[in-house]
Parts: C-alpha cells; structure tokens; sequence
C-alpha cells in the first residue's frame, strides 16, 4: 500500500466550508480589519475581534488550516521550547516570570475553549513526558525543573528511571520531568470548529488569493490582491512560517522550518498501552527532538522528529523517522507505516513567539514549535491590540525579535545545519552509550 503524504487528521474530519469561501473578491471592499493566514492565530483572531463587533476578513493563500494548524502532532501545553534557565538569563528573572507565567495563562485559555466550547476536538489534559536521552540530561531537566517550580509555580515532578514503566514502554531513557498542563488534541477537528465559530459570527473569507501589498489610504490601509483590492481600518499578519518575501519585515526575521510526522498502522488495544500506559504527550531533551504521542482517537502512534532540517521528500523522511521510532519502541519493529507529511513552522531566533507592529499592521506569529496551545491565545491578544484594547498587552510583546546579518528571507543556512546536526547526533549518541 502507498505511502500516504497528507496528514492522518484530515482523514478524521471531512466538514466542507466551500459554500462558506470566497474565491474571488466577491466579499464587501471595506472592513474593520483584515487577517492574512486562516490557521489557529488567524480564526482566533476573527473571533475575537467579531465578538467585539468588527466587520472581518480572513484572507489566505491557499486553504484555512491547511498549513501548520492541521499538520502538527496536536500536542499543546504551556511552552518551553528553551529552557527555564535560558529564560532567566536572556531576559531577567522578572520578565521571565511574566513569560512562563503567561505561557500557563495561554495554555488555560485554550483548554478553556476545548472543554468548554469545541468539546469535539478530541481534547484531554494528557501531561507532558519530557524524557531525559542520558544521565547529563537527566541532571539538566532537574534543574530545569526546580527553576521552573521558583520562577512560575509549573505544575511538574520528576519521574526517576526506575518509574519510568508506569509512563512509556520504552528503556531508552534516564529518566524525565511529566508536566501535568499539558494536553492533546485533535488539530483538524479544532481547526474546524473555530471555522464554525468564525462563519456564525459573520467572518469572511477570501481564500486561494495571495496579498501582494499593503498601502496607506488615510487613516486606512488599501491591500492589493490578485487583481482585487480590500481597504480596512487595520491588518493582522498570522503566516508564521507560511509568510512570504512581501512581508520583509517579518520574513527577514522569521525562518521556516520542516516539520516531518509519521503515522502507524492501527494498533491493538494491548500494543497501544504497553507503548503508552500514562497516555502523556512525549518529547526528548536530545538535540533529534523526537516526539510522539498516541492518536487522540487511541489507535495509532504518530511519531515525529528531526529527519531534516531542510525540505525532503516524504518517502526519504519515514524512513529516517521509522528507524527513530523502532530505535525507541523495538516491537514496532514490524509495524507498517501508513502516513509521512510534512509542513513549515515558524522559528524566530530567540525561539520565542512575539506579538507586535511593524508599518501600523499588526502580527502575532514564531511560535517555533510550540504554537497548539499559544497560537489561539496570541491571535486573540493581537486582533484586541489591533483594535486597541488595553487587555491585547501582553509579555510576548517583550520578546526578542531580531534579525541576523546572514540570512534576507532565504534559509539556505538550514541545508548545512542539517549536516552539523548529524555530527552533534553522533556525539549525542556516543555520550548516551558511555552512562
């Protein structure tokens, strides 16, 4: 059977929005505000700004949804993609409070509407297995941990080896740190739901059309389309790592990275919980970020990880992915794999998102992996900003958004990252086999 290279979740939901999707400028020509990307942070955007009564449009290059918000592995929880320690250092121990404290306020914003709200988006607070590749590591986490318990309160207890049977079936670990805010999902089916939301509450959508540029009208901004023009009191960027060379601004500070995610076969109710008996989301501290959870319908794993830093093909990266997942779980040994896809997410050099303005349009995007449960919170914080809503302030408007001299919107650096990476692979490796 061929592979399959679209990702499992499409396969879970087939709600069709086409009557609801203009394709082409057949919507009003004036509007509150405009939002360019129909993923997470665009629709939670739309909502937001709806429910305070604007006149919205969501404007997308392709499909809402059909970049990084249905593609991801679903996982969500308060973010940490640099270390707590890191955090501290960069930014002061009081605007890393902030931080970490409001990463947990944007984790509890999105449960809050899973639970509350998209109750079918197959949402449960799983807890977050962080696993620890060899002893360093183990010691690191540890620490991590303590500086994260001092700074923000994180709800997080280590898991010694010898516990680590209760949790993952798996003998590659030193042990781990289970963060209980954290949970999964089902990406297609929330992508949906907020689609729902949004097209009850009056939002249009302008899809397939790319946004060429975008003028200053008076007090309004005037945004060139594909032989159609729009003009709108105020604009909101949420590409993330779909934003193209017409954005320098955000393009030259924002790099895309390739995400690459494997699907089992359906696995027994036996296999399922032997590989998973705590059913957490799981991640790894080594430098190939393995990840991996349980389908939120329990039938399958989903597997994913560095196969490459650049874009290739899908058949080349299940096969780098597989021989990652066997490596952790030996009896998936001869398990078939039935998907392999593929999408960009959005790094900024601090790995850290940030909400700003550049040129009077506003933008929330970087989520750098990360971006399940903060993508909602931070497009719902920048459409308030965008209308000027004093509760649209927020810390990751204090985040470092910088350039670097080498790179003008073109990541070629990633290629040879790729390359250096093995070389860090095979001293990570190395070093595990000493412990």
């Amino acid at each position: 059977m061929p592979l399959i290279e679209t990702p499992y979740w499409w396969e879970t939901d087939n709600l069709n929005f086409s009557s609801y999707l203009f394709k082409d400028n057949n919507t009003k020509n004036s509007y509150d505000l405009v939002i360019v990307g129909g993923g997470f942070t665009g629709l939670s955007a739309a909502i937001t700004a709806s429910k305070i009564g604007a006149k919205v449009i969501v404007i997308d290059k392709g499909i809402p949804g059909q970049g990084a918000s249905t593609r991801n592995g679903g996982m969500l929880g308060a973010p940490h993609k640099i270390s707590f320690i890191e955090t501290v250092k960069t930014y002061g121990e009081e605007l890393a409070r902030e931080l970490l404290s409001e990463g947990i306020e944007g984790y509890n914003f999105t449960k809050k509407l899973l639970t509350n709200e998209y109750m079918n988006s197959e949402f449960s607070n799983y807890g977050r297995l962080k696993l620890a590749w060899n002893s360093q590591d183990f010691i690191q986490l540890k620490r991590d941990v303590e500086e994260a318990k001092r700074i923000a309160n994180y709800n997080v207890t280590i898991v010694d080896k010898k516990d680590l049977h209760n949790h993952i079936g798996s003998e590659k670990y030193f042990g781990a740190a289970l963060f209980k805010d954290h949970g999964g999902l089902n990406p297609m089916k929330f992508h949906n739901s907020l689609m729902q939301k949004a097209i009850r509450l009056g939002v249009d959508f302008l899809v397939n059309t790319s946004v060429k540029k975008i003028y200053p009208k008076g007090s309004q901004k005037l945004i060139i389309m594909d032989e159609n023009e729009i003009v709108s009191k105020k604009v909101l960027l949420a590409t993330n790592g779909y934003t193209t060379s017409n954005f320098n601004y955000i393009k030259n500070r924002i790099f895309p990275v390739p995400s690459f995610i494997i699907s089992t076969e359906p696995l027994s109710k036996t296999e399922i919980e032997t590989l998973a008996p705590g059913k957490h989301m799981m991640v790894e501290t080594r430098s190939r970020t393995c990840y991996f959870r349980i389908s939120s319908d329990g039938t399958r794993l989903l597997f994913g990880g560095r196969a490459s830093l650049h874009m290739i093909n899908n058949t080349k990266a299940s096969g780098i992915l597989r021989n990652l997942m066997v490596d952790v779980f030996p009896a998936l040994q001869d398990i078939r794999i039935t998907h392999c896809w593929s999408g960009w997410t959005g790094f900024t050099f601090s790995k850290l998102p940030h909400v700003g303005l550049f040129e009077d349009i506003n933008f929330a995007l970087g989520y750098s992996g990360n971006g399940v449960a903060l993508s909602p919170y931070l497009g719902h914080k920048a459409a308030l900003q965008a209308l000027d809503q004093a509760e649209g302030q927020t810390a990751f408007s204090k985040t470092k958004f910088e350039r670097r001299f080498y790179y003008y919107g073109n990541p070629w650096f990633l290629k040879f990252a790729s390359y250096r990476y093995r070389i860090k692979d095979f001293f990570e490796n190395k070093k595990r086999a000493i412990n």
